[in-house]
């Protein structure tokens, strides 16, 4: 028995897994920007990049790469679905939007509810992010799928 999976298959399943998906993982990005953190002052860290020289200069490079990394990651996940599931994000600078709108989102209301510290450094990396996720979409559509049957019409 022979299973003919063709590109138009594969890419319909990858969008409903996606839209399966997407709550769960904002629900996760909530709770991981808000929830468990007790509520402070409110905080604004406006000096760009001052994290890279934190790192640069300080000897807890684990920690600051650590900080950085996990900004960055953070919004891989929704650069790579929304760009599955919509294509009206398929370009960089769509993306970069994106990107920032949700972080802008989640930095918004860190300093709303006095959850965490409104930073530009994690508007910059969350937009990284995003990018490197699009990265990942654009990967897997000419390396993978661009190589699947197409499904011939009858």
């Amino acid at each position: 028995m022979k299973i003919n999976i063709t590109r138009q298959k594969t890419g319909k399943i990858i969008v409903v897994l996606c839209w399966l998906l997407m709550p769960i993982y904002l629900f996760f990005v909530i709770k991981l920007t808000l929830k468990g953190r007790h509520s402070a002052y409110r905080v604004m860290v406006i000096q760009p990049f001052w994290e890279y020289r934190k790192l640069y200069s300080s000897t807890r490079k684990y920690y600051w790469v650590k900080q950085i990394f996990n900004n960055i990651i953070m919004l891989l996940p929704w650069g790579l679905m929304l760009s599955f599931i919509t294509e009206k994000v398929r370009s960089v600078k769509r993306m970069i939007i994106a990107g920032l709108s949700l972080s802008v989102c989640i930095e918004m209301t860190q300093l709303v509810t006095r959850r965490g510290i409104f930073e530009l450094d994690d508007l910059f990396n969350n937009t990284l992010g995003a990018l490197l996720g699009f990265g990942v979409y654009l990967l897997v559509e000419k390396f993978i799928l661009s190589h699947m049957p197409v499904e011939k019409k009858e």
